[in-house]
Order: structure tokens, then C-alpha cells, then sequence
């Protein structure tokens, strides 16, 4: 198994710049309908940058075709979806994401069994937002949340900055890796 750390932030050149200036190998891309009103443009930002990309899908938006170019172009191996579309734009979501080598995630919000209704349904991944789970639980129960860790195939790690608008993330990915230990790239 492998974990690897990244920066959330929007597709930003001095966002960017400043994480490789980090040293910091990943990227997820926190994305809105403006961002994507031109996925080329983000695309060829996101292209001058050697990262790892994963990609948070907006949350103010519906727009696969869009968000599906967005992902071609950047080799995303990971999509973070919050669970509110209805049943028929999920159907359409899997059809354009059809034949890509993309994880596609749901991300839990009120509560750790969020998406397991569609890694039940869908065969998506659960992304599990650790921030999330200490909100509803005031604090970690490693009973109930170790096993939910390791059913993850993205986790957040997220930190808010109140009043500043800022926010602070990393996210880790788990990959096997045969018997490996878990390393940090």
C-alpha cells in the first residue's frame, strides 16, 4: 500500500508554482463552474506542473463533458464527487467516464456510510474526509473508523482557517503495492 500527500487548491498557476516549490509531487484540483467554463485553459495551466493529479468535482455545477476533458487532458487518476446529483446524471457520469483509467469517489459528508451506497450500486470509491467524521462524531472512534480507512480509496486530511477564506488540504491516495509498507512519496 502506498500513501501519498498532496495540496487542495483550485488550478491556479502561483498555487501550483508554490506546491512544486514544496516539493510536494500531487495536486487535487478543487473545481467550480467557473473554473470549468474553460478546461482547456486549466488544462494547459495544469500541464506546465509534473504533478500527480486527482480532481474534486464542483459542487455548484453539473457539466461531465467538461469535467470528463478536464481529466483526459491532466491523466487524473482520481474524481471526488459530494453525493448531489440525481439518478440520471450519476448514469451519465459513468458513461462519459467510460474506458478511463479514473477512480471515480464519492466523498461522505453528514456521515462515514455516505458512499456506500454507491460503492455498492456503481463500484465507485469511497473518498473519506476526515474533517467530515470528527465533526460528526466530535473526534475520531478508531473502532468505527479504521475499517472505513481501509475500505478509502482517497482520503482527506482538511484544515479550515476561519473568517480567511484559506483552506489547507492534503489528501492521501492508497494504491497496492504488494506487501510494501506504507511509504510517503
Amino acid at each position: 500500500m502506498t500513501l501519498e500527500i498532496a495540496a487542495k487548491c483550485s488550478p491556479n498557476e502561483k498555487i501550483l508554482s508554490d506546491i512544486e516549490k514544496a516539493r510536494i509531487s500531487a495536486a487535487e484540483l478543487y473545481l467550480s463552474k467557473d473554473i470549468l467554463r474553460d478546461p482547456q485553459s486549466v488544462s494547459e495551466t495544469c500541464k506546465k506542473f509534473n504533478f500527480k493529479y486527482a480532481v474534486h468535482a464542483p459542487n455548484d455545477d453539473f457539466n461531465p463533458d467538461a469535467l470528463c476533458f478536464l481529466v483526459k487532458e491532466i491523466g487524473s487518476g482520481i474524481v471526488v464527487f459530494h453525493d448531489i446529483f440525481w439518478e440520471d446524471e450519476w448514469k451519465e457520469i459513468i458513461e462519459k467516464f467510460k474506458g478511463l483509467r479514473t477512480k471515480l469517489c464519492v466523498e461522505n459528508i453528514a456521515g462515514v456510510h455516505d458512499a456506500s451506497k454507491f460503492v455498492r450500486r456503481y463500484g465507485f470509491g469511497r473518498c473519506l474526509d476526515l474533517e467530515h467524521v470528527q465533526f460528526q462524531l466530535s473526534g475520531i472512534f478508531e473502532e468505527e473508523v479504521l475499517d472505513i480507512i481501509k475500505q478509502s480509496s482517497h482520503i482527506h486530511l482538511s484544515g479550515y482557517v476561519c473568517g480567511t477564506g484559506f483552506v489547507a488540504y492534503t489528501y492521501l491516495s492508497f494504491e497496492e503495492a504488494g506487501d510494501a509498507d506504507v511509504g510517503l512519496n
